[in-house]
């Protein structure tokens, strides 16, 4: 494992990701008789934003343990975009409240866990872009052959 091997957007996604599935536990909405967290909020949605924080965490372990970019890469080109469409569908009901009957209002960890996703989408596609791959194994010594004597091997 090797932090030399990560670049701003692996951090980035990593970070982001560990505080979208932290933030699944702070209060969400208010109730009239008190907060729901993320994890009560959502019928499916929590398992979207439990997919990309883990896939979130999960680029930045790879591209640290990895020295080879195929995974590394991979790891970003899969969590781009499930984390935009969990940003879409957190954005969603950020400006949607659920259970509207009953929510009271939005909490803070709305806006948090908002952005966090948000975050960790942008980390991901930040990452597929920078095509810099520091702490790499160096390539291989290229092999030089003699050139084959005049008219061998011809027909």
């Amino acid at each position: 494992m090797s932090i030399a091997r990560l670049r701003p957007a692996d951090w980035l996604t990593g970070i982001a990701g560990l505080a979208s599935l932290l933030l699944l536990w702070a209060p969400w909405y208010g109730v009239s008789d008190g907060t729901i967290n993320g994890w009560q909020a959502f019928g499916l949605i929590d398992v979207f934003v439990l997919v990309t924080a883990l896939l979130g965490i999960a680029t930045l372990l790879v591209t640290a343990v990895r020295d080879t970019p195929e995974l590394p890469v991979m790891m970003d080109v899969v969590t781009a975009p499930i984390a935009s469409l969990t940003a879409l569908l957190v954005l969603i009901r950020l400006l949607d409240l659920p259970y509207a009957e009953v929510t009271t209002g939005r909490e803070w960890g709305v806006f948090a866990g908002t952005v966090a996703v948000v975050l960790t989408a942008a980390g991901a596609w930040m990452a597929m872009r920078d095509e810099h791959a520091p702490g790499l194994r160096p390539n291989p010594e290229a092999r030089t052959l003699p050139a084959p004597r005049a008219g061998a091997g011809g027909s």
